[in-house]
C-alpha cells in the first residue's frame, strides 16, 4: 500500500533517528576531512621550513589530542554560536533548549563533551530517539536540550495518517455545512428547514 504524502511545515518539530545520524555522519565526516587536509599542509610547511623530517606518524599521541581538541571546539562553538552545527545546517537541524529558546554556551559544551559517550554506547543513548516524545539522546539529556527541524518557510512531504484524513474529511464536512448555511440564508430560509424563513 503507498502512502499518501502532503506537502506540510515541518519546522520546530523534532528531529527524526536518520536525520540526526545523517547529520553526525556528515559532521565527523566534514571534521575529519579538513583536519586532515589542514594536518598535511601544515606538515608541509614544517618540513619545508626546518631541516627536520616530520612525518603524520610523528608524536601521535599529541596528534590524537590535538584531533579530540579539534571535534570538540567542532561539536561546541557552532552550536553555541549559531545553534547548529555544519553539517546540522546542511539538513535542517537545529539544536535548542527545551522551552525552544537558545543553546547557552555551558549547555552546548556539556552536549559536545558527552557526544562521545553517546557514540560508544549508542544502543542504550540513543533509546529516547526511537521512544522518546522529544526524541532526545544522551547527550541531549544531559545539557537538557531538543534537535528540531529548522526548514524556515520550506515544507517537506510526509505520510498523510489516518487521523490526518480524518481531520481533513471533518473540515471538508464542516466547510459543506457552511457553505449550505450561508447560501440558505442569502435565500431568506432556514438552514435548518426550507419551509421556515429567517425574520
Amino acid at each position: 500500500m503507498t502512502a499518501t504524502l502532503a506537502r506540510r511545515d515541518v519546522s520546530g518539530h523534532y528531529a527524526g533517528p536518520v536525520s540526526r545520524l545523517v547529520a553526525l555522519v556528515g559532521d565527523i565526516t566534514g571534521s575529519a576531512f579538513i583536519f586532515g587536509l589542514v594536518g598535511l599542509i601544515a606538515l608541509y610547511l614544517v618540513n619545508v621550513v626546518t631541516p627536520a623530517e616530520v612525518t603524520s606518524s610523528s608524536g601521535s599521541w599529541v596528534h590524537l589530542i590535538v584531533l579530540a581538541g579539534w571535534e570538540l571546539l567542532w561539536f561546541w562553538l557552532p552550536v553555541a554560536w549559531f545553534g547548529r552545527t555544519p553539517a546540522m545546517a546542511v539538513v535542517g537541524l537545529a539544536v535548542v533548549r527545551r522551552d525552544g529558546s537558545d543553546v547557552l554556551s555551558g549547555a552546548a559544551l556539556a552536549r559536545a563533551l558527552v557526544l562521545p559517550l553517546s557514540m560508544m554506547f549508542a544502543i542504550a543513548a540513543a533509546i529516547g530517539l526511537f521512544i522518546g516524545r522529544e526524541r532526545r539522546a544522551l547527550h541531549d539529556v544531559i545539557s537538557d536540550t531538543v534537535v528540531v527541524y529548522d526548514w524556515g518557510s520550506r515544507q517537506a512531504e510526509q505520510p498523510i495518517t489516518i487521523r490526518d484524513r480524518f481531520a481533513a474529511r471533518v473540515r471538508h464536512s464542516d466547510a459543506g455545512n457552511r457553505s449550505r448555511d450561508d447560501h440558505a440564508r442569502e435565500r431568506g430560509r432556514d438552514p435548518e428547514g426550507d419551509a421556515t424563513a429567517w425574520p
